[in-house]
C-alpha cells in the first residue's frame, strides 16, 4: 500500500485515476474516500427519486457519479452512470 493506496482496487484503474490528478497520491486517496462517503448510498437514493417521480434529482445524481467515476478511474461505473443519466433524461 504505497502512499495510502492499495496496490489494487476492484473497479478502479488506479493508474488512470492517478494520472488525472497529476500523480498526487494523497489527493487521489482523498477523492476515493470522499466518493465512497458522499455517494455510497446514491443507488438507493436514485431508485427512491425515480419511484417518487423526482427525475431531476435522479438525473443530477447519475451525472455526478458519471463525472466523479471518470476522475477516479472507475471506467465501468462511468459508462453505467452515463447510460443511466441518458435513460433518465429520455424518460425511460
Amino acid at each position: 500500500m504505497a502512499g495510502g493506496l492499495p496496490n489494487e482496487l476492484p473497479g478502479i484503474y488506479l493508474v488512470a485515476g492517478l494520472q488525472r490528478v497529476g500523480g498526487n497520491r494523497k489527493l487521489f486517496r482523498k477523492l476515493l474516500v470522499e466518493f465512497h462517503g458522499d455517494h455510497g448510498g446514491d443507488i438507493a437514493l436514485i431508485r427512491s427519486c425515480l419511484s417518487s417521480g423526482d427525475r431531476a434529482t435522479a438525473q443530477r445524481l447519475a451525472h455526478t457519479i458519471k463525472g466523479v467515476a471518470a476522475t477516479i478511474g472507475a471506467h465501468e461505473m462511468h459508462q453505467v452512470a452515463k447510460g443511466l443519466e441518458a435513460e433518465i433524461k429520455e424518460n425511460k
